[in-house]
């Protein structure tokens, strides 16, 4: 574990003070471009800036915890933001290791075994990119498995402590991340089942009293956290409703996207990308292979608990099918299950009869293939020279001020080109170039400010409709500059 964890450190390190953004670029920019706006304008407020959408330029997606913590980590430490972003999700990855720690010890694991199951998280290739990452992903977690953690004990012990706790790390983890807060209550769900079966009346001493007890306990729980959680989507949507043009991120417009269909949820093609994002990102085919022959082998102890978290790990992909096959970065919410389910495995190994030299080289050579894994695909893209002063952003950067606002099309509406530049944008998103409505309405909200630059991507190049409306509008200069490379994202 320890040899793990200094791997990890070293990995997280790679790049470290590259302002790339390697991973998911267009979420990770529209998390940095809200902190950068938040610490410029001294902007706490919960309508935070996110300025990519046009006037008014807030569009509150998750709670702004994060955002907040890493802009003072900032102001306190002088640090860059990027560096902050990197050091704050770092930290709340490392920090949810003690509870996943004290979690195992509940399955009956020594603390030996414990470690080497966590050795399985540490060594992830996705923890390793995503915790050095500028998201809210690590965050949700820590929030998240604290609140597994205290739950348990708030319906052990019965204790108000306990219950204010879970209370509280569970209101922030729904509050950050409702999605991830969703899968951790699965968690609990399934432990709380368990519960009350051991405990049904006339097993261990059951009484119909104790078994309302613990179940009021359960709801109470994880009531405060669920109406935090309620209350931010309700306030949020409020916010969005301001602005015209982002009613697609209303939570209304969002839920067939975030939910999924039937169809989606059990479509090949989705499917397909799940397991891409697994065996790219999570876990070598070959090491999870592996795994799996090693558990009908050794682990026959411990299938039940390796299929409880190998069905937990798959259950979340069929809940919210869409997010997860698109979006990797999702993953962090559940990966640790597999992770620790492999762990099991490798415990199971060196409980065995085999000898303990050949049981080490078994567990090691599953850690080398994630490594390897690691070093395949995840490092060169850490390592990529990373100040993206590409012909784009000197160019914006060299006809604009940092008050102008750019119009930007083609390029859906991505962050990553507002970001680079430290320029508020409107984005026109892709197929909304040739709808006259919802033109005007972007810039009829941007009357009166200073628009410096429109900006055509790839065929937008030739939308001349959108060109002629912008220097009638805002009295742009006619002169066309071609900027030959665009600014590229992993």
């Amino acid at each position: 574990f320890a040899v793990l964890l200094g791997f990890s450190l070293w990995a997280v390190s790679v790049g470290w003070k590259s302002p790339h953004l390697p991973g998911c670029e267009f979420r990770q920019t529209q998390t940095a471009i809200s902190a950068y706006y938040i610490q410029q304008n001294h902007d706490f407020s919960l309508a935070y800036p996110t300025p990519v959408l046009g006037k008014p330029w807030s569009i509150p997606l998750e709670f702004p915890l994060y955002q907040w913590t890493v802009v003072a980590l900032s102001n306190t430490t002088g640090m860059e933001l990027a560096q902050s972003g990197r050091l704050v999700s770092v930290g709340c990855f490392y920090l949810t290791l003690p509870f996943l720690y004290w979690l195992l010890g509940r399955l009956g694991l020594s603390w030996s075994r414990r470690l080497v199951a966590l050795g399985f998280v540490v060594g992830c290739p996705l923890y390793i990119f995503y915790a050095r990452s500028f998201l809210i992903e690590t965050m949700a977690l820590l929030f998240s498995v604290m609140f597994l953690w205290s739950y348990l004990l708030a319906i052990e012990r019965q204790k108000s402590g306990w219950w204010l706790l879970a209370s509280l790390v569970g209101s922030a983890a729904g509050l950050v991340k409702v999605t991830t807060f969703l899968f951790i209550l699965m968690l609990a769900f399934g432990w709380t089942v368990v519960w009350l079966w051991r405990k049904r009346l006339g097993k261990a001493n059951g009484t119909w009293k104790s078994l309302g007890t613990m179940a009021a306990w359960a709801l109470g729980t994880v009531a405060l956290p669920c109406l935090a959680a309620w209350w931010w989507v309700r306030y949020a949507d409020a916010v969005k409703a301001l602005n015209p043009l982002v009613d697609f991120l209303g939570s209304k417009h969002l839920t067939s996207f975030t939910l999924g269909s039937s169809a989606t949820r059990f479509s090949g093609e989705i499917w397909r990308q799940h397991l891409a994002i697994l065996f790219r990102e999570i876990v070598a085919w070959w090491v999870l292979a592996g795994a799996a022959l090693l558990a009908l082998v050794f682990a026959r102890l411990w299938w039940g608990w390796i299929a409880l978290l190998v069905g937990c790990f798959f259950a979340v992909q069929v809940i919210f099918p869409v997010l997860y096959a698109f979006h990797e970065y999702y993953y962090v919410a559940n990966a640790f299950t597999l992770m620790l389910a492999i762990g099991l495995v490798a415990g199971a190994v060196l409980e065995s009869r085999l000898p303990r030299l050949m049981a080490w080289g078994l567990i090691v050579a599953l850690q080398v293939g994630q490594g390897w894994s690691y070093w395949q695909v995840q490092l060169p893209a850490q390592r990529v020279p990373g100040n993206c002063d590409t012909a784009m952003t000197r160019e914006l950067l060299l006809v604009t001020a940092p008050a102008d606002i750019l119009i930007i099309a083609g390029s859906d509406w991505s962050s990553v080109i507002p970001y680079l530049t430290q320029r508020r944008a409107l984005m026109i998103r892709n197929g909304m170039e040739s709808d006259q409505a919802y033109v005007a309405k972007g810039f009829s909200s941007l009357q009166g400010e200073s628009v410096g630059a429109l900006v055509l991507f790839g065929q937008q190049r030739d939308n001349h409709g959108l060109l002629e409306e912008a220097i009638r509008d805002f009295d742009i200069r006619s002169e066309e500059r071609r900027v030959g490379k665009e600014c590229r994202s992993r």
